[in-house]
């Protein structure tokens, strides 16, 4: 759709891109920019729309976006232009998935690889691999507080053991899904170290507070997920002497939406994912993604605008890839 104002900042943010990314041949990247353009101004709007470094914060998301489709394998490239074509491939009812842990089916994600056959002998062509990245023992919440959103744990394998397992998937046509937590992070992820360090562009990733004004605020129409093990939705860090917002677990630090700094940085991490080989991933707790005082902080509008924002960005770089989330 031809808009003047996003027209005339996609013009903008063109002239803009550094060397590294003019001098690459671009073709269906610039293609399905321009297409989606509109859809990506307008939400990156809604929601950011009054910051003074907006136009800055549209040129970074771009430039994500174009550094990813760079590095995307041409296989991969090749299944997006399948998949545009035939653009309702997932609705296809010769789907048949199955949820597993690769350590409690197969020891390892070796393991599971060598177990393809099996699977696929009993009709599964679509593998959910729950939760592989690394989080800290004995506080990773199943899998679902990631110390490192790019390395896999080393319990169940390498980012290697992760290629290849995606890799044969496809040789056999079977779809990989794996699981990527965009509300939180472990208190022990990098982007919490700096926080803690005192780096304020960290602190500004999360909901940390000085005192307990604030969060009593938020506390007075926030439930309670985990009311018998993990009351109340701050935590107090004493390295960093600031109240933590964490809904989940102590231990568990929410991401701060607001700042479109974090929903950059997440975009890239999906779309990492996208380019080591998943054509699904599912995206977690994602009802919790928009925190705002005086609502429950739950499925509020501006979650449903992220999520429809992460699609759009993914759709220049990675069109082939689908999201599902937990229905809450």
């Amino acid at each position: 759709m031809y808009e003047q104002v996003s027209h005339s900042l996609l013009n903008d943010i063109l002239i803009a891109l550094k060397p590294e990314i003019k001098n690459q041949k671009l073709q269906h990247f610039y293609t399905r920019l321009g297409a989606n353009f509109y859809a990506i101004h307008s939400l990156f709007s809604a929601l950011y729309g009054d910051r003074p470094d907006f136009r800055q914060q549209m040129l970074h998301l771009v430039e994500t976006l174009a550094r990813q489709y760079i590095k995307r394998p041409a296989a991969l490239k090749k299944t997006d232009l399948a998949r545009e074509k035939d653009h309702n491939w997932f609705l296809s009812q010769n789907w048949v998935g199955m949820a597993l842990y690769s350590d409690r089916f197969a020891d390892n994600l070796q393991g599971l690889q060598s177990k393809l056959h099996y699977l696929q002998d009993l009709g599964i062509n679509m593998v959910h691999v729950m939760p592989v990245l690394d989080c800290p023992p004995g506080n990773s919440d199943g899998g679902y507080a990631v110390r490192d959103f790019r390395k896999v744990d080393p319990r169940i394998g390498t980012l290697g053991d992760l290629d290849a397992l995606a890799v044969a998937m496809k040789k056999r046509d079977m779809l990989i899904t794996l699981d990527v937590v965009v509300n939180h992070t472990s208190n022990e992820h990098e982007w919490a170290s700096k926080a803690r360090q005192g780096d304020k562009k960290y602190q500004d990733y999360y909901f940390v507070f000085d005192d307990r004004e604030v969060p009593d605020m938020f506390e007075e129409s926030m439930p309670e997920i985990f009311p018998e093990t993990s009351p109340g939705n701050f935590t107090w860090d004493e390295q960093m002497g600031k109240w933590v917002m964490t809904v989940f677990n102590s231990f568990q630090w929410d991401l701060n939406y607001k700042n479109p700094a974090v929903f950059i940085e997440m975009v890239d991490i999906i779309l990492f994912w996208a380019n080591h080989g998943a054509d699904i991933l599912r995206l977690d707790a994602v009802a919790f993604l928009w925190k705002k005082i005086g609502s429950s902080c739950q499925n509020e509008r501006e979650a449903h605008l992220l999520l429809q924002l992460m699609k759009d960005c993914c759709q220049v770089t990675a069109p082939g890839l689908l999201f599902i989330a937990e229905a809450i």
